[in-house]
C-alpha cells in the first residue's frame, strides 16, 4: 500500500459534518465553483506526493500535472468539482482516455451485486474528456463484478460542464446517486490522465494520476487498481449526509489526535476545552457562566495553550484540599485562561472512549509543545457562552527542538546525532567512511523487500521565514551500504503551526550510489516562495543491489538548510513630497563599509552623529571630516579607489525620500557618487546620484523618483583624486503635507432622537508632540482608547511633558456617520494647569484635514465637540491645548445611530401595493459636490414623475458626488408604508457601479428612524421591503454611489387591502349589470323567495379574488 507521510497529519479523504448551518446552499453546474458550497479550504490536492502514477516515473522524471477535487451532496445528487491545474491537451481527432486530458470517477457501492455475485471491482466509470470543440461525457457500467467488462450506458440526470483558461481546466458534475445504486454513501477513486503531446496523429507521454493511492506501482504495478481489486482501505469513502449542502464540513481527526468532547462542561470521563467568555478570565468564572455554577476541575489534568498554539503551562495535580488552610491541591478554578488562547482539560477517570491510554497520552503534553485544534470554532463557542457537546472535535500536538527533528517510524528507522545537520559543515569533500559530520540514518528492516521505510524529518526554522530553496547534502558510499533516497526523490512540505503541513511537491536530484562511488551530493531544491516556520523533509529508502539486505541499510545526510528570500526594496506610487517636513532617519544609526586613512587626522565622530561643518566654514583636517576609503585599503593612496558607506536605518526605512551628504571637494574629487537601497543588505538597487559643483564645502542631495521602503542605504564614491572628504550622510523622510481646508462636509443631518455609538474603543492612534512622555503615566498602546477614564482624578490620567499635543485616531476605515468627539483633558493638581480645550479636524486619507470644531468647556470631565450633522472620516485629529502638561485618559469618537422604525401594523393577509410617491416633492441634501450644469441635472419632480431609466444610463439624472440624500415629502403621515426603492445606476460614462441605499423615515422631519438598506438591485431598483407597515411623512433615501449619484426615480409604496371583484361563472347569465332585477309580484313572500334565490345564484356566480400586484 502507498505509504502516507506521518508528518502530514491532516486527513485528506473522509469528510463529515460538524453542524448544520441555517442557510441552504445550492449548486448550479456550470464549471465555475462560485457557489458558497465550494468556498473554503475543503479541497484535496493530488500530486506526485500523494497520488499514484499508472506508469511509474523514472529516476529524475517529473510531471507537472496536479489537480484538486471536492464533493458535496443534496437529497438527490452527488456534486463533484475538479480543478485540473494545467492546460488540457487534446484534438478533435484524438481525445479521451489514453489520447487527451481526461477525468475519471470510479464508483463502488457496498453490497452491490451482479447476477447474485458481490462486486470486488468497480461499479461505474464516469468519464469526462477534454475536446477543443466540446467536451465528451460518457459512462461505463462494469457488468463483471469480479473483473473488468465496461459497457456503455446512460445515467439519467447526469450533467457535467467545464470551463477552461490559461493554466487550468475546471469540471463540475452532478450525479443522481440513486442512478449508481447508492442511497446514503459510496466509495470513489479519482483519476486524471493527460499526454505530454498530441498533434492529432501521435500521442506521447500519456500517464494517469490516481487518488486514493491504491497501490505502490513501483512494487506491484496495477495489481490493485480499481479494475483489478477495489481496495476500501485506501479509497475515498463518502457519506452523503456528511457533505450535505448547508452543512459545515470537517475532516476526520488525524492519526494520533485526541478527542475534545465538549466546551465549558463539567463531565467525568471526558475532555473539555475552555476559552475566555466575555470579561471572565478564570476557569471558575467561566464555568459559572457556561455550566451554571463555578467548578474547580480538581480531577482534570490541564494544559494551557496561548494564542500562538504553544503550551505555556501544565497542571497535573488532582483532588481537593481537605482543610481550608491547606495548600491548593488540584483545584483549578483560579487558573487564568490565556488571552486569545484556551485550556484543555482531561478528566482522570477512564470510561468509554475516554480510555486510560487517552489519559496517559494527554499527560505526555509538555510546555513548549505546539497544538492544533480540529473542528473547534472557539469564537462561536465563546460568544454563545454555554456548555456544548462537540462533534468530531480534537487536537494534535508535536514537540520540537531547534534544528532537525525526527518523526520517522522508530521500529523501522534509526537516526544519529541530528544536531550535526545544522552546524554549517556540509562535509563537501567527504571520502571513505567514517565521515565526521555525517549523520547515519538506518533502515532497521532492510532485509524485507516489501518495505521501503519512510524517513520523516522536520527542519525547525525557529520563526517564520520566506523560504526560496531547500538545501540538502547527502553522503553516499556503496562499499558500506550507504545509499541514496529511493529514485532520488525528496518530498517537501511546510507548516507554520507545526502540526498541519501543506505539501510543496516531490523533488528530484542528480546522483547515483554505485560500485566504487562515494561522496557528498548537494541537492538544491527550488520551491515556490512560502512563509514557513517548519519544513518537512521526507523520502523512502529504496531497493539495494545486495542479496541479503535487499533495501539500502543506510542513507546519510551531512547538512540541511534553506535559502531565505530576504526583503527587497519596495517602491511607492508617488514622488516624495519635498514640501513636507524633512526628518533625518539616519541620525545616530549604525553604519559600515569604510575606514579612516591612516595618514589623515581623524576624530571620534562618524557619518551619522549629526556633527558637520557650519555653513561658510573653511576646511581643515580633523573633525568633522574624514576621507572616503574602504576597509583594507586605508594604508594605500589610490586615485581610482572606490569606497562605500552602508547605513542601517532599521524600521525607520519606510517612505524614504532622498539622501543628503556634506562634502569638501576642495581637497579631493569623485568621478561619480551613487546612492543604493536594499531591503536585505545583499541585493542593491541604484536609486539616485549625488553631484557637487565648485570647490566650496557644500551639501549635495538627491531626491528619489518614488518613495521607497528599504532598510539599508549605501553611498558609493568612485574617487578621482587623492582624497574625497565627507562629514555627514543623511537619509531623508518627508512628512506628508497636511492641508487643512474649510469645514468637513456634511453627510446628513443628526435627528433629534439620535443614539450615540462609540467607535473609538481599542483603535490605534499616533501622538504628535514636541516633547517626550513622562517616566511614569506614559501614554502608550491603546491606553487612550481602552474605555477606562480618570473620572476627574488627575492620578487616573496619563501625560506628556508639553503643553500642546495632537492625537490622530485611526478608525481603520472611513465612517460616514460621525458627529461627536471628546477628550478628557484634566489639570488643577500635581502642578498641572487647567487645560484650555480641544480642536477637532478630520480626514479620510490622512493627508487633507477638514475643520470640525473646538470646545473650551468641559461636560462630565470631557471637552466635547458635537455637531448637528454627520461627517465622514477615517482619521480624527484631537489637538489638545493644555496649560502646562497634556494630561488625559481617553479620546472618543461617536457615530449617530438611528433607532429602528416601529411597526404600524401587519401587512394585510392578501394585499396589493399602491405608489404614493408620484409627483411628490423632495429635498436634495448634497453630502459632497453639487448639481450638474448640463441636461442631466436633478430638478423639479424628475425623481417622482413615474418615469425610470429602465437600465439606460442616458435616461438618468445625476449629481457630481458619490453620496447624496433625498428627503421625500408625502404631504401627510401615511401609516401603511412598507416598500421603498431608488434606481441608482452606473457602469459606464465614468460612473461607477453604485453601492446601495438606506431608508430612514420621520413623521415630523426632525426625529428619524432606521428602516433598512439594500445593496442588490432588482429590475434596476435597490429595494427595501418590509414584512410590516410603518408610518411616516418624510422618507430619506440615503444613496451611496461609487462616483456619481445617478438615478431617475425614487419610490414609496403603501400596502392596501385588495378589492373584491366578481366574475360570472359559466353556468349563469352573462349579464353582469350592477342592477338586480326581481320579478314583479304583489306577494311579499314570493318576493322574499325570489331574492333568496338570486342570492343563491350570487354565491354560485361570484368568485372572490384578491391580488397582490
Amino acid at each position: 500500500m502507498k505509504k502516507f507521510l506521518s508528518l502530514l497529519l491532516s486527513a485528506l479523504m473522509i469528510l463529515s459534518v460538524c453542524v448544520i448551518a441555517s442557510a441552504v446552499d445550492t449548486i448550479t453546474v456550470d464549471g465555475k465553483f462560485d457557489e458558497a458550497a465550494w468556498l473554503g479550504n475543503n479541497w484535496t490536492t493530488v500530486d506526485s506526493t500523494n497520488g499514484a502514477w499508472q506508469t511509474p516515473l523514472t529516476s529524475g522524471e517529473t510531471r507537472n500535472e496536479t489537480y484538486d477535487f471536492q464533493f458535496r451532496a443534496d437529497s438527490t445528487n452527488l456534486y463533484v468539482a475538479v480543478k485540473c491545474n494545467f492546460n488540457p491537451i487534446a484534438t478533435d481527432a484524438k481525445f479521451g482516455n489514453g489520447s487527451g486530458t481526461n477525468f475519471r470517477l470510479w464508483t463502488f457501492v457496498d453490497g452491490s451485486q451482479a447476477g447474485g455475485v458481490d462486486y470486488t471491482t468497480y461499479n461505474y466509470i464516469i468519464n469526462y474528456a477534454y475536446k477543443p470543440s466540446g467536451d465528451a461525457l460518457s459512462v461505463l457500467h462494469n457488468t463483471n463484478p469480479t473483473g473488468n467488462t465496461g459497457a456503455a450506458v446512460t445515467i439519467n440526470g447526469l450533467t457535467a460542464i467545464s470551463t477552461k483558461g490559461d493554466g487550468y481546466w475546471y469540471i463540475e458534475m452532478a450525479i443522481p446517486f440513486a442512478e449508481i445504486g447508492a442511497t446514503t454513501s459510496a466509495h470513489f477513486y479519482t483519476t486524471v490522465s493527460s499526454p505530454l503531446t498530441n498533434d492529432g496523429t501521435t500521442v506521447t507521454g500519456n500517464n494517469a494520476l490516481s487518488y486514493g493511492p491504491f497501490s505502490d506501482h513501483e512494487l506491484i504495478g496495477n495489481a490493485e487498481a480499481p479494475y483489478k481489486a477495489w481496495d476500501k482501505t485506501a479509497d475515498i469513502d463518502v457519506t452523503f449526509a456528511n457533505i450535505a449542502l448547508g452543512s459545515a464540513i470537517i475532516q476526520n481527526l488525524p492519526t494520533g489526535a485526541l478527542a475534545i468532547d465538549n466546551f465549558g462542561d463539567y463531565v467525568g470521563s471526558t475532555s473539555t476545552i475552555i476559552s475566555r467568555v466575555s470579561d471572565k478570565t478564570t476557569i471558575g468564572e467561566i464555568s459559572a457562566v457556561t455550566y451554571g455554577s463555578a467548578k474547580d476541575y480538581n480531577y482534570f489534568y490541564l494544559a494551557a495553550v496561548d494564542s500562538n498554539g504553544v503550551v505555556t503551562e501544565i497542571n497535573q495535580k488532582l483532588g481537593r484540599k481537605v482543610n481550608a488552610t491547606d495548600p491548593i491541591l488540584g483545584e483549578k478554578d483560579s487558573f487564568v485562561v490565556p488571552e486569545n488562547g484556551y485550556v484543555l482539560l482531561c478528566n482522570a477517570t477512564p470510561g468509554g472512549d475516554h480510555t486510560q491510554a487517552v489519559i496517559d497520552q494527554f499527560k505526555t503534553i509538555a510546555v513548549g509543545d505546539v497544538v492544533a485544534l480540529y473542528n473547534v470554532n472557539l469564537k462561536s463557542l465563546s460568544t454563545a457562552a454555554v456548555k456544548a457537546n462537540l462533534n468530531q472535535a480534537g487536537f494534535a500536538s508535536r514537540r520540537y527542538t531547534a534544528g532537525i527533528n525526527n518523526f520517522s517510524n522508530a521500529t523501522q528507522i534509526g537516526v544519529g546525532d541530528l544536531s550535526l545537520l545544522t552546524d554549517g559543515n556540509k562535509v563537501s569533500d567527504a571520502g571513505a567512511w567514517p565521515v565526521t559530520g555525517a549523520v547515519l540514518i538506518q533502515d532497521k528492516v532492510c532485509t524485507d523487500a516489501a518495505i521501503n521505510p519512510a524517513v520523516d524529518l522536520v527542519l525547525n526554522l525557529g520563526s517564520a521565514k520566506i523560504v526560496d530553496k531547500v538545501l540538502l547534502n547527502l553522503y553516499h558510499n556503496y562499499d558500506v551500504m550507504i545509499g541514496l533516497p529511493k529514485n532520488n526523490r525528496i518530498i517537501l512540505s511546510y507548516s507554520n503551526d507545526g502540526v498541519n503541513y501543506t505539501r510543496l511537491g516531490l523533488y528530484t536530484f542528480e546522483g547515483v550510489a554505485a560500485t566504487g562511488t562515494r561522496g557528498t551530493i548537494e541537492a538544491t531544491l527550488d520551491i515556490p516562495d512560502v512563509s514557513a516556520k517548519y519544513i518537512g523533509i521526507s523520502y523512502d529508502i529504496g531497493p539495494s543491489p545486495f542479496a541479503t539486505k535487499v533495501v539500502w541499510e543506510f542513507t546519510s545526510l551531512t547538512e540541511a538548510g534553506i535559502v531565505e528570500r530576504l526583503p527587497e526594496v519596495v517602491y511607492g506610487t508617488e514622488a516624495p513630497n519635498t514640501t513636507g517636513e524633512a526628518t533625518n532617519v539616519a541620525l545616530n544609526k549604525d553604519w559600515s563599509g569604510i575606514d579612516y586613512h591612516s595618514a589623515i587626522p581623524t576624530y571620534s565622530g562618524d557619518f551619522t552623529d549629526g556633527v558637520f561643518a557650519a555653513e561658510g566654514a573653511g576646511f581643515s583636517y580633523g573633525a568633522p571630516w574624514f576621507s572616503f576609503y574602504r576597509n583594507g585599503d586605508k594604508g594605500n593612496i589610490n586615485y581610482s579607489l572606490y569606497g562605500e558607506a552602508i547605513i542601517d536605518v532599521g524600521t525607520d526605512g519606510t517612505g524614504l525620500g532622498g539622501v543628503r551628504m556634506q562634502v569638501a571637494p576642495a581637497v579631493g574629487a569623485a568621478t561619480w557618487i551613487k546612492v543604493y537601497a536594499s531591503g536585505n543588505g545583499i541585493a542593491w538597487d541604484e536609486v539616485g546620484t549625488l553631484a557637487y559643483d565648485g570647490t566650496a564645502i557644500q551639501w549635495t542631495s538627491c531626491t528619489f523618483a518614488k518613495t521607497i521602503n528599504a532598510r539599508y542605504i549605501k553611498v558609493g564614491i568612485q574617487n578621482a583624486g587623492m582624497f574625497f572628504m565627507v562629514s555627514e550622510i543623511e537619509v531623508i523622510k518627508y512628512a506628508p503635507v497636511v492641508v487643512e481646508l474649510g469645514d468637513a462636509a456634511s453627510t446628513g443631518t443628526v435627528p433629534g432622537n439620535v443614539e450615540a455609538n462609540i467607535v473609538s474603543v481599542s483603535k490605534t492612534y499616533e501622538i504628535i508632540s514636541d516633547g517626550g512622555e513622562r517616566d511614569s503615566y506614559i501614554i502608550d498602546g491603546v491606553v487612550l482608547t481602552d474605555g477606562l477614564k480618570h473620572g476627574g482624578e488627575v492620578g487616573g490620567g496619563f501625560g506628556l511633558n508639553v503643553p500642546y499635543a495632537e492625537f490622530i485616531l485611526d478608525l481603520g476605515e472611513s465612517n460616514t456617520k460621525l458627529y461627536k468627539f471628546g477628550a478628557d483633558l484634566i489639570g488643577g493638581a500635581w502642578g498641572i494647569a487647567e487645560p484650555n480645550g480641544i480642536t477637532i479636524t478630520v480626514s479620510d486619507d490622512g493627508v487633507t484635514y477638514y475643520n470640525v470644531g473646538s470646545s473650551t468647556t468641559k461636560t462630565d470631565n470631557f471637552f466635547v465637540v458635537e455637531l448637528d450633522h454627520t461627517i465622514s472620516a477615517r482619521y480624527i485629529k484631537f489637538a489638545c491645548d493644555a496649560g502646562s502638561h497634556v494630561w488625559l485618559s481617553e479620546i472618543e469618537a461617536y457615530e449617530a445611530v438611528l433607532p429602528e422604525a416601529a411597526s404600524s401594523g401587519n401587512l394585510p393577509s392578501d394585499s396589493q401595493y399602491n405608489k404614493v410617491s408620484l409627483n411628490k416633492s423632495y429635498e436634495i441634501i448634497y453630502v459632497a459636490g453639487g448639481q450638474r450644469d448640463d441636461g442631466y441635472a436633478i430638478d423639479a419632480t424628475v425623481l417622482t414623475d413615474g418615469t425610470n431609466h429602465g437600465g439606460d444610463l442616458g435616461s438618468g439624472r445625476g449629481i457630481n458626488a458619490p453620496r447624496a440624500n433625498f428627503i421625500l415629502d408625502l404631504g401627510e403621515v401615511n401609516s401603511n408604508l412598507y416598500k421603498f426603492g431608488a434606481d441608482l445606476i452606473g457602469g459606464d460614462w465614468g460612473i461607477a457601479e453604485p453601492n446601495g441605499i438606506s431608508i430612514e423615515i420621520s413623521e415630523d422631519g426632525i426625529n428619524y428612524y432606521a428602516v433598512g438598506s439594500s445593496t442588490e438591485r432588482t429590475d434596476n431598483f435597490f429595494i427595501v421591503e418590509l414584512d410590516h407597515t410603518v408610518a411616516a411623512r418624510y422618507i430619506k433615501f440615503v444613496c451611496d454611489a461609487g462616483s456619481h449619484v445617478w438615478l431617475s426615480e425614487i419610490e414609496a409604496y403603501e400596502a392596501v387591502e385588495a378589492p373584491v371583484e366578481s366574475e360570472v361563472s359559466d353556468d349563469v347569465s352573462e349579464d353582469t349589470s350592477s342592477e338586480t332585477t326581481t320579478p314583479e309580484t304583489s306577494d311579499p313572500s314570493i318576493a322574499i323567495y325570489a331574492i333568496a334565490f338570486i342570492a343563491m345564484l350570487g354565491v354560485a356566480a361570484i368568485v372572490i379574488k384578491r391580488r397582490k400586484v
